[in-house]
């Protein structure tokens, strides 16, 4: 098999043409970039976000259709506005759907993009199922996971558009996807779709999370499964993808269930009951995205619309919780609007916080850099001051909650079904000091780190968190995160005057 390109020509046009703005593939449009920036400027609020959406009116209709989707479950209250997208979604939700929704739409209008439906249908399918395990597993943001499964396969429309030929080569002598396909590519083009799809996405500034899934969706089973819970989400998920369109895999053949069950108690932990409950959702979901995209589905049976008894409660009850949810995140912003002062904003809103989620503490969590680690400076709760002067948890050593949040960025759930993701977790004093491992930590950016690690709780007999109120406990910590950089910029500007 002769080798018509190497790794490094491949990487270079690309790169080339993503600069010159010559091809079909520019740089991000000018709306999304910003969109960027504003969710990374924590000095922003709800309004100013919403403007830089606005400026792309094909973003705008796809962000509202989305949001007003049964994929969100949100019952009858219509979204109408971007502004109210923002407030029940949340910044970081936003800026990965119009990140994954716009590059979606860039690259289905490539040249020859119709000869890439069923790529796409399966790029869409794994999106679904990746968003849906997020949801079951925590640790990630489901609407991360779903734009890193959507846009898992972008290296093969990348590669057939620059290298048609090559790549028609590719699918020549591997016509199903897999590893032969993966060896094909490495032989006549240097480099893999993943590789090309992972380049890319440095190149536009995705986040590093979403960049790296992408890069590593296809490694081997053999060997030890990555640590980073994105990546073994989006395996999985494209996984069953491949499983649900009847795609063959397997040298010996397509994969069946059975290989589905093994897999994913392997690489994930779940049990069999628990993928066949998931592989129904992605079935009765899959459609309706689809068709939010613009793409029609075929080759995968679609279940009849019978629904369980508790299946029509959730659905009765959905209205409601919707409608408590919008109405705690307006409450909020209203107070943010109008705050001078940080913690008397806190104060003010966090009783709000409790009764929401039916918490028993919150603890703001300040890092001391100099002896690295994290001390609680405002505490809530019954007997609160005891506990927050023995709160401190090591940046270097911990694998607590609250240390993760701070060194990786991310809102995280540590709660009985997730508990074996970290190794000293059950040893941890933070678990110790509050009687309960339900638990969830945020981190409060201000500049370039995390200011703060917002950690709540819930009693060890309550419900565990969910995605949906960790989803809320995200757009809460954005909003402290403005409060925040307006209060410091209010502050250097007094400083400055004095002086």
């Amino acid at each position: 098999m002769p080798q018509t390109h190497s790794r490094q020509e491949v990487l270079d046009k690309i790169a080339e043409a993503l600069i010159a703005n010559r091809s079909l593939i520019p740089p991000l449009p000018q709306a999304l970039l910003r969109v960027q920036e504003a969710v990374d400027n924590q000095s922003i609020g709800a309004r100013e976000l919403a403007q830089a959406i606005l400026d792309d009116p094909s973003l705008t209709a796809n962000v509202l259709r989305i949001a007003n989707s049964a994929f969100y479950r949100r019952g009858r209250i219509r979204i109408r506005t971007v502004t109210g997208a923002i407030v029940l979604l949340g910044f970081e939700t936003i800026r990965n759907l119009a990140l994954g929704l716009r590059v979606y739409q860039m690259l289905n209008s490539l040249p020859h993009a119709k000869g890439f439906h069923e790529i796409w249908q399966h790029s869409i399918c794994c999106a679904v199922g990746a968003h849906a395990l997020s949801r079951r597993l925590g640790g990630t943001v489901p609407e991360e996971a779903f734009v890193a499964g959507l846009l898992h396969d972008m290296g093969k429309l990348i590669l057939g558009y620059f290298f048609a030929e090559a790549a028609a080569r590719v699918r020549q002598v591997a016509p199903q996807p897999g590893l032969a396909q993966l060896q094909a590519e490495q032989q006549i083009l240097g480099c893999s779709h993943p590789d090309v799809g992972s380049f890319v996405a440095r190149q536009w500034h995705f986040p590093v999370e979403i960049s790296e899934a992408i890069g590593g969706h296809e490694f081997m089973p053999s060997h030890p499964a990555p640590t980073m819970v994105l990546l073994r989400i989006v395996y999985i998920a494209n996984r069953m993808a491949h499983y649900l369109l009847r795609e063959s895999l397997p040298a010996a053949g397509a994969l069946t269930l059975g290989d589905i069950h093994s897999l994913s108690s392997e690489i994930i932990g779940l049990t069999d009951n628990e993928i066949d409950l998931l592989l129904e959702q992605i079935r009765q979901r899959l459609v309706e995205v689809a068709q939010i995209l613009g793409m029609a589905v075929e080759g995968v049976q679609i279940p009849s619309s019978q629904k369980t008894g508790e299946e029509e409660s959730e659905k009765a009850a959905a209205p409601a919780e919707s409608a408590r949810r919008l109405e705690f995140l307006l409450q909020v912003h209203e107070a943010a609007s109008t705050a001078v002062d940080f913690v008397q904003f806190l104060q003010q809103t966090v009783a709000m916080l409790f009764e929401y989620l039916r918490l028993n503490f919150v603890f703001l969590l300040s890092p001391n850099r100099e002896i690295s680690r994290l001390e609680a400076r405002l505490g809530y709760g019954t007997d609160v001051k005891r506990i927050q002067d023995r709160l401190v948890i090591s940046l270097e050593t911990g694998d607590e909650v609250a240390a993760i949040a701070y060194r990786e960025r991310r809102p995280i759930a540590v709660c009985a079904e997730n508990l074996s993701q970290f190794s000293r977790l059950s040893e941890a004093n933070t678990i110790s000091l509050l009687a309960t491992s339900n638990i969830a930590a945020l981190p409060v950016s201000g500049t370039d780190k995390p200011a703060a690690v917002l950690l709540v709780s819930r009693p060890q007999n309550a419900s565990l968190f969910t995605a949906e109120d960790l989803r809320l406990l995200t757009a809460y910590q954005q909003i402290l995160a403005s409060v925040l950089m307006r209060a410091k910029i209010r502050e250097n500007a007094v400083s400055k005057s004095e002086g």
